[in-house]
């Protein structure tokens, strides 16, 4: 997937799911140029609802070798 068909896809998919108009005011866009994919133990974990902090830490932790 490219960059550009991403960022399609994000404000399609933003747009089927907002109650309020698409539009500049309410959407922003961000584009990152290094990107580290997520570990499964990290994906598993906040699929299963773990907090958005003990999912950080379990990333933080597998980065380091720890888990």
């Amino acid at each position: 997937m490219t960059l550009l068909e991403a960022q399609k896809l994000t404000l399609r998919v933003l747009k089927q799911v907002m109650e309020e108009k698409l539009d500049h005011h309410n959407v922003q866009l961000a584009q990152a140029r290094t990107y580290s994919l997520l570990s499964q133990i990290f994906i598993t974990n906040f699929i299963t609802g773990h907090t958005a902090e003990r999912v950080w830490d379990i990333r933080r932790s597998t980065a380091e070798g720890n888990y």
